[in-house]
């Protein structure tokens, strides 16, 4: 059954890296549609087009193309998730027929899968690649496929108690999102909390003590959904969640975003005033160990959260060894966070026997009320200096666009991926990492060089955070 196990991942693990490459028919069913074939209390529900001859398929392919071993690497990590070498995208693709429907019933450690093949023969020889005993039962036309008896009969009682197309917390996860997508999804953290720990511990993440970690932080959403659409030269997901308790969400006007030097390739906005808190609250949960937190940084957790509780933007430049690193902060208490940045300057860089980097040195500033630490002696004047700035370059302009950035938002982050990746490159070299010239690492960068921009964006929308990011691939 332990290899049954592993098949059914690898078909979860087709369908996450297929969120990645694959697409839908020129007019599928939509997955709300599909929304009878799960639970009413379902834990997870996925719809993904594996229609090679759509739209979507050929903006994908077009976009895989354009990355060195795109289409190779994907093939390739099918083939180690099921265990099968060999195993292609066209292989998947046949098996599934047009969509592959993955459920995750309340509670349960294992997935539930459906597909509906045109050559139901195809989706058995892949199950077989494995020699992986498995079951099969019919609903609604569609072939289900499940590790046990036991697990198809309980996915077919709570069926039988209602569906998802039923339940209001589906609907307004998966409300507005694109009908025609390569994936579409809806997760309920909560209800997904058995399957989730499973995944986590499969991957041996419960060997390093991140199982607790992932599970807990997935219980601080309630519900969400997703849709991932491919189009052009962009790779497109977008959605929204439900945070923990369904309180809603601030938005604010991100003004140090438009004081950021156009030569920045990395900028991350935020607004701390509602993380102040949450940012006290995760150094207190560290225990005994805070005072020594506290004692290596030369600062108290409070002070620390104190100097985040206003508006910020953490942004990268290009630099003479090593990327200038800036972050900077409209704080409530102007003098007391310039005291907090300076004792973080004094503690975290430096020569003196107490430095945590040794060589490493920061400065700190004020500029028309906003406070710096950086790595550059010019960060101040760079952020005071007129002219064009990164908000007012094409390329900046084009992916905040893309993301639907407004005047207000919850959150935003821009990276010149393109740009980027060689300067991280000698950066590492000139720090004497080994691995900046490796030749797995040398694919890597050829890799990235290929892309364009990535950004992201979070606005509220009630009590749900709605999110999108554009990948781009020029």
């Amino acid at each position: 059954m332990s290899s049954m196990r592993v098949t059914l991942a690898s078909v979860v693990g087709a369908a996450t890296l297929l969120l990645a490459g694959c697409g839908g028919s020129s007019d599928p069913p939509s997955s709300t549609d599909l929304g009878t074939l799960a639970p009413k209390d379902a834990g997870a529900f996925v719809v993904v087009d594996t229609d090679q001859t759509s739209a979507q398929w050929k903006s994908l392919k077009a976009l895989l193309a354009k990355i060195p071993g795109g289409e190779k690497a994907i093939s390739g990590s099918l083939s180690q998730a099921g265990a099968a070498k060999g195993l292609s995208l066209q292989q998947v693709g046949a098996a599934f027929g047009k969509q592959l429907v993955v459920v995750v019933p309340t509670g349960a450690k294992q997935p539930v899968v459906l597909a509906k093949p045109d050559d139901p023969a195809k989706l058995e020889a892949l199950l077989a690649k494995s020699k992986a005993p498995h079951v099969t039962g019919d609903e609604e036309g569609w072939t289900v496929v499940a590790v046990s008896q036991k697990a198809l009969d309980a996915y077919k009682a709570a069926l039988a108690k209602g569906t998802l197309a039923e339940n209001d917390s589906y609907a307004q996860a998966v409300k507005g999102l694109p009908a025609v997508a390569l994936v579409r999804g809806y997760v309920d953290s909560k209800r997904a909390a058995s399957f989730g720990a499973t995944a986590a511990s499969s991957t041996g993440a419960a060997s390093s003590g991140l199982t607790s970690g992932l599970v807990g932080g997935a219980g601080q959403v309630g519900t969400v959904g997703f849709a991932v659409t491919a189009a052009g030269s962009a790779l497109r997901v977008e959605g929204s969640l439900e945070p923990k308790g369904g309180a809603a969400l601030a938005s604010y006007t991100p003004s140090l975003l438009d004081r950021v030097p156009a030569d920045a390739l990395l900028a991350v906005s935020f607004d701390g005033a509602g993380q102040a808190q949450a940012i006290q609250q995760a150094l207190q949960g560290t225990g005994s160990q805070l005072a020594t937190i506290e004692k290596q940084l030369g600062v108290k957790a409070a002070d620390l959260a104190g100097a985040l509780d206003g508006e910020g933007v953490i942004y990268l430049r290009p630099g003479l060894l090593i990327p200038e690193i800036t972050l900077a902060v409209k704080p409530k208490d102007v003098s007391g966070t310039k005291a907090t940045f300076d004792a973080l300057a004094a503690k975290l860089g430096g020569s003196g026997a107490g430095t945590l980097i040794q060589g490493l040195k920061l400065t700190t500033a004020v500029v028309d009320g906003a406070v710096l630490i950086s790595t550059s002696p010019t960060a101040a004047s760079g952020i005071a200096a007129s002219g064009t700035k990164l908000t007012g370059t094409d390329r900046f302009k084009t992916a905040a666009k893309e993301v639907g950035l407004g005047s207000t938002t919850s959150g935003f982050a821009f990276v010149d991926v393109h740009a980027l990746a060689p300067l991280v490159k000698t950066a590492l070299g000139a720090l004497g990492s080994t691995t900046s010239s490796s030749a797995s690492t040398d694919k890597a960068f050829d890799a990235l060089l290929s892309f364009d921009t990535v950004a992201a964006t979070a606005t509220p929308d009630g009590s749900r955070m709605r999110f999108a990011a554009v990948i781009r691939v020029p």
